[in-house]
């Protein structure tokens, strides 16, 4: 509120301080939110995440952060608005589309899910070479392959494929694989992508997920 009375004043030197306190209190509250999400106290963490969005309702990581909350505990419309309002505050953020596809996914929503991760994918592409477009490119393909073969396309695979080799020592891309490949009846190689997750060093997987 402060910020934006200085905002309306034209006081750009007192907004920006303002701004910037705001986002450092928003900044920690996140943080907050994603121990609590760590720890999967699900309730906790929305509300931590709650309280850096009136903070700062600008920042797109704690909206990112409720959605996950919300949709780990099954309110998949609540994630959904959470994440548009990320795209929304910041259209360029590709983890607001991969949360939202995510949502999506897990509504069963496959179709809209795969339009999300398409933009990430276009988003990633921009990106220079290093974790973050790696990390982007290789869920987006794990989890739009997954959502193709749900939908009847079993060249989604390929997609899945291109996660695994975008980052070998992800475990995520080997999960969803494994799930693509049992959704084809292929046990055996589904069993053994299982084996190489949880394989892979420093991989973090939730508890839904082990």
């Amino acid at each position: 509120a402060r910020a934006r009375y200085h905002h309306d004043r034209g006081d750009q030197e007192a907004y920006a301080r303002d701004l910037e306190r705001a986002r450092t209190a928003s900044r920690n509250l996140v943080n907050l939110g994603e121990i609590r999400l760590s720890e999967w106290k699900l309730h906790e963490a929305e509300m931590w995440f709650t309280r850096a969005i009136d903070s700062d309702p600008d920042w797109s990581e704690a909206y990112i952060g409720r959605a996950n909350a919300r949709m780990w505990d099954g309110w998949f419309e609540g994630a959904i608005a959470d994440a548009s309002e990320a795209i929304r505050v910041d259209p360029r953020s590709s983890l607001g589309y991969l949360t939202r596809g995510n949502a999506r996914r897990a509504r069963g929503d496959f179709e809209a899910a795969v339009r999300d991760y398409d933009e990430v994918i276009e988003l990633a592409n921009r990106l220079p070479e290093g974790w973050e477009r790696q990390g982007a490119l290789a869920l987006a393909y794990a989890y739009r392959g997954v959502c193709r073969v749900e939908l009847g396309y079993p060249a989604g695979l390929e997609d899945c494929e291109k996660g695994v080799a975008v980052a070998p020592d992800y475990a995520e891309p080997y999960l969803f694989r494994a799930m693509a490949l049992v959704r084809l009846d292929r046990w055996d190689d589904g069993e053994r992508d299982l084996v190489r997750a949880v394989e892979c060093e420093g991989a973090w997987l939730t508890p839904e997920q082990r």
